[in-house]
């Protein structure tokens, strides 16, 4: 009974489910997003470092 009506989007549980989903798969791509960001970051540090070095 709880699984058929777990997905059902019509009652609560479902929207809950929904929205609990939709939330996680946005905190997933910021976290990503986050990471990407401070792997460019890294690297430019590590470009300027060995810039610097070879001076």
């Amino acid at each position: 009974m709880y699984k058929k009506t777990a997905w059902n989007s019509n009652t609560q549980i479902g929207k809950n489910n929904e929205i609990f989903y939709q939330k996680s798969a946005i905190k997933i791509i910021k976290m990503k997003t986050t990471q990407s960001k401070q792997t460019n970051n890294n690297q430019n540090l590590q470009k300027h470092i060995s810039y610097l070095q070879s001076k």
